[in-house]
């Protein structure tokens, strides 16, 4: 809703720009565990991640539960891996065992893992539709693009305690840069977008979002280049990505023009690199996944047909 004034324009603003509370409650992280009995919490945390729910065909509104997070911060994990949930009555528990991570299935450099997760009603969890993930092609339609708002929840390490629950904290930047060739990263050249927002350590495997920006035309010029507008965010939220890192620069070399990236010491230039949407959609939808959806989506359906008196 807007008004106009001579000279002026006011706008109500009447959509809210509070994350939506599905995205913290499908935010989850990574941890290891120090003992065989999953009923103590004794563990550290690695990193962040999110679930997605894909829809069942053939039992709707039933859904197929992963849990995604970026492959580096599990790769080289050791021990028991787990997943950091909430449950319903305000305590922290240890979910899934992983027993295995599927990884992107022709892109070795895509920093993609996900694994199939078994829901329990005590956990307090939602899942993110995987009809949010929005690809490259979308974007284009949706002309979301450079400058667009993003903003992705993950780990903050300093404020986390064993006994706590799981607080995911947010944050914000925009789209700096949609290249169309691979971008050079640790892990090789990598299909991604660079955001404008400080990624720091455990931010790894969070969930990218942006928020489509409106244009409001207010007055009738026939040629384009005089046209007035207010830009202005919708309430329209897209999952891009997931935050692969940052670059680190070393403090004497901040200001110049082609210093050396340096991943272990240094300061964060500020710029995150994402891996796009595509790429987490091409890693759950691979053959092997699919094909065991299907398998239990026909064991279900042999299971419960109906059969003639």
């Amino acid at each position: 809703m807007w008004d106009w004034k001579p000279g002026r324009f006011r706008v109500k603003r009447s959509i809210p720009l509070r994350v939506p509370d599905i995205i913290l409650r499908s935010s989850a992280f990574v941890v290891t565990i120090a003992n065989e009995d999953w009923n103590v919490v004794e563990h550290d945390i690695w990193a962040s991640g999110f679930f997605v729910g894909i829809p069942c065909k053939t039992r709707p509104p039933y859904s197929f539960f992963y849990f995604v997070t970026a492959y580096h911060a599990v790769r080289d994990l050791k021990g028991q891996v787990g997943i950091r949930i909430n449950l319903r009555d305000g305590r922290p528990a240890i979910g899934g065992g992983i027993e295995r991570w599927y990884t992107h299935p022709t892109d070795p450099n895509a920093d993609v893992a996900v694994t199939p997760f078994r829901n329990n009603a005590d956990f307090d969890t939602l899942f993110i539709p995987s009809d949010v993930f929005t690809t490259r092609e979308i974007m284009q339609e949706k002309e979301i693009g450079i400058g667009d708002e993003v903003f992705f929840p993950g780990l903050f390490t300093y404020t986390q305690g064993e006994d706590r629950r799981n607080h995911p904290i947010v944050r914000y930047g925009n789209i700096a840069m949609m290249p169309s060739d691979p971008v050079p990263t640790e892990s090789g050249l990598m299909d991604a977008y660079l955001i404008e927002a400080r990624s720091i350590g455990g931010s790894s495997g969070s969930p990218v979002f942006a928020r489509r920006t409106a244009c409001l035309i207010w007055n009738d010029e026939p040629k384009k280049e005089n046209w007035r507008a207010i830009h202005g965010l919708t309430g329209d939220v897209h999952l891009i990505g997931m935050i692969h890192g940052h670059w680190d620069i070393k403090e004497s070399d901040i200001n110049q023009p082609h210093p050396e990236a340096d991943r272990r010491q240094g300061v964060n230039l500020g710029i995150a690199i994402v891996v796009t949407a595509d790429k987490i959609l091409e890693t759950l939808n691979q053959p092997e996944l699919v094909e065991m959806r299907e398998k239990e989506e026909s064991e279900f359906a042999a299971k419960y047909s109906s059969t003639p008196d």
